[in-house]
């Protein structure tokens, strides 16, 4: 059923992904060794129905179709009537949702259902029967304040992460949450397996006092952590800098750290990996609840070092409402995201669509691409006050490389079918979908390169996009190629499509990187935002380079948002280059003692995490700016003091 029509049926609105997804049987959406029919889904709920009630709902009357992991029913502080949930629903539910299928028991919580993205399939399924033990006031939050990471690869036996005193070891990790493990019989976490703060120590208790790297191996090992076998992680550098700390420093932060499911690290485009990170900020929440007293709260600063490139880029998709909500709801959490390193990417772009006139854009996907490609168009009113246009008129054509023209309806979605009859693209025109509150086009395109169950590859080269407005208004379309490339320490399956523009320029005049737009360009550097971080109320930080003089210039991949122009007060800039020759940032490896350099803006996320944490969340935003390449003044981070250390340290100079 197509989204208009379900819209007017009363059942939720889709994920626009959905059809894609159905016609190739989910396969870029199975987690490695996952098999099972049931699918998760992250779901935004009616007004009137929060997502305790609805988890309740689900348990009487639709247990053997429809089911909301345990921890639903005893929320965290604060909310308690929060709309958003994640759930995991049978093939036959699953139906139910775009009006197909007879009639399925628990019918009526579709009504309760606003709309829902699609998530991985269910390697594990939530217990119906499973109870959320009621919280014991464990402490550990002397500190006064509880940073949350949410990333891959986190080392947690570094030394960098534990105390040390008395001659024993402990952690200062409150909960470890590794999503990636085989699920624990019964969890209300459903998803891999929690080691709480008792557990965690029994283990560190039987280091020995000069434990070394050999030691945190086999720590490691020992709780079956796998994602930390690489010199370098990602989660260890990250957790690093937001709050890494000498072992014997008595007012080192406690950390609740979570592991996201390798599989969904893997898929770079977060497309299905948002029902995890949603879980896991609960998690964190819930953890630092249990460390106060009963009815106390403390303020919890939780990182998400993790984006990607498509989406609304207006704050409306799910998950950033989800965030929105959550930070309304709890006064005491912040949530921080990094901007993105797509600035240069070319995988943006703007289009003016006045009436009549069609517009042709160009999506070069490359050759031996594993993963599939998409391309996103949002399209926006700008006379109207809330930039929803009516998109009846829109005429959208895509001509495949080698192929015909293929025009595409609005409100349907089509197939084109490969050498081998199956479907190698999607492409779809809707008015209404759950990714966001604008229309939306969708072009979906399997691999270049078959990998895995990939049977049929599509034609690589230059997908034509052709668009043209037979309304009577004026719209513009921002255009989103997805993120799809390579995550450290992750197999190099992707090739990064992107928008291909004669007039855009690379290079200046001199051969150096051109890094302000063109108006006659359609592709554009502008907009390029994370595409998870356009909410109201999360702190967005972006990368900065510094010079030998102690001065500073934005880093030439640190992304920016739609309207860079416009002062924003969570827009803020961190050192992720030491110098112009001197790349990255250091920070922690793996094992204790060992230090890596690594550059983005997930480097620089952290930092405003931790200058949010050491001010016990008093968000004054510092007072130096840098210029972005639009030569708007972003506020600048100032480096911590083992930062500023290690900064000196490796330019030889004393620390």
């Amino acid at each position: 059923m197509a989204a208009n029509e379900a819209t007017a049926a009363g059942l939720p609105l889709a994920d626009a992904y959905l059809p894609w997804a159905r016609a190739t049987n989910f396969r870029d959406a199975v987690l490695p060794g996952a098999r099972g029919e049931w699918h998760w889904l992250l779901l935004e709920l009616s007004d009137t129905t929060s997502a305790s009630e609805f988890a309740s709902a689900a348990r009487q009357s639709a247990r053997d179709d429809l089911r909301v992991p345990a921890h639903y029913l005893n929320p965290p502080q604060g909310l308690e009537r929060s709309r958003y949930c994640t759930a995991a629903c049978s093939p036959r539910f699953l139906a139910a949702l775009v009006g197909e299928g007879g009639a399925v028991p628990g019918a009526e919580l579709l009504s309760k259902i606003r709309r829902f993205e699609i998530g991985f399939v269910a390697s594990a399924l939530p217990d119906p029967d499973a109870t959320l033990p009621v919280a014991q006031p464990q402490g550990g939050a002397e500190a006064g304040v509880v940073v949350g990471i949410v990333d891959d690869g986190l080392a947690i036996a570094n030394e960098r992460f534990r105390s040390f005193a008395n001659g024993r070891h402990a952690t200062r990790l409150l909960a470890f949450w590794d999503q990636h493990q085989r699920a624990e019989p019964s969890s209300p976490w459903v998803h891999g397996r929690v080691f709480g703060q008792a557990d965690l120590n029994a283990r560190f208790a039987a280091l020995p006092a000069a434990a070394g790297p050999a030691d945190e191996a086999l720590l490691h090992a020992g709780m079956g952590y796998t994602e930390v076998r690489h010199r370098v992680t990602h989660g260890t550098h990250v957790m690093d800098l937001a709050c890494g700390a000498d072992p014997r420093d008595p007012a080192a932060p406690p950390i609740v750290a979570v592991q996201l499911p390798g599989g969904s690290i893997a898929d770079t485009s977060c497309a299905s990996s948002t029902a995890f990170m949603l879980d896991a900020i609960r998690f964190v929440l819930a953890t630092a609840d249990a460390a106060v007293p009963h009815g106390q709260s403390v303020p919890v600063i939780i990182n998400l070092s993790i984006g990607n490139i498509a989406g609304p880029h207006d704050g409306s998709s799910i998950f950033e409402q989800a965030l929105d909500e959550l930070i309304g709801l709890r006064s005491d959490c912040d949530v921080v995201l990094a901007a993105g390193n797509s600035y240069l990417l070319r995988c943006h772009a703007w289009i003016d669509l006045p009436p009549g006139s069609p517009m042709t854009l160009t999506w070069q996907i490359q050759p031996g691409a594993g993963p599939p490609s998409f391309l996103e168009l949002w399209f926006t009113d700008p006379s109207g006050a809330s930039g929803v246009g009516d998109i009846g008129g829109v005429r959208l054509t895509v001509t495949p490389p080698g192929g015909q023209p293929i025009e595409v309806p609005l409100g349907r979605s089509v197939a084109v079918p490969g050498e081998k009859g199956q479907a190698v693209a999607m492409l779809s025109l809707q008015q209404q979908v759950a990714n966001g509150r604008k229309g939306m086009g969708l072009l979906a395109v399997a691999p270049t390169q078959c990998t895995g169950e990939w049977r049929a590859a599509a034609p690589s080269g230059a997908w034509r996009v052709t668009l043209q407005n037979a309304g009577a208004s004026a719209l513009e379309c921002n255009a989103f190629v997805q993120r799809d490339d390579a995550p450290l320490g992750r197999p190099t399956l992707g090739r990064q499509s992107y928008l291909y523009d004669e007039d855009y320029q690379r290079f200046d005049a001199r051969g150096a990187v051109e890094v302000r737009d063109s108006d006659a360009a359609y592709v554009r550097r502008v907009g390029t935002l994370n595409g998870l971080a356009s909410g109201d109320r999360v702190h967005v930080a972006g990368g900065a380079l510094t010079d030998r003089a102690g001065g500073a210039t934005a880093a030439r991949y640190s992304s920016v948002p739609l309207q860079a122009s416009e002062p924003s007060r969570w827009r803020v800039l961190a050192v992720t280059e030491d110098s112009p020759v001197l790349k990255g940032v250091l920070a922690a490896g793996t094992a204790s003692g060992s230090c890596a350099t690594l550059s983005g803006t997930s480097m620089a996320a952290p930092q405003l995490t931790r200058y949010i944490a050491d001010r016990l969340r008093t968000v004054a935003l510092p007072t130096r700016t840098i210029e972005d390449f639009q030569g708007h003044p972003v506020p600048a981070v100032p480096m911590a003091p083992p930062q500023q250390a290690r900064w000196r340290r490796r330019r030889g100079e004393p620390a």
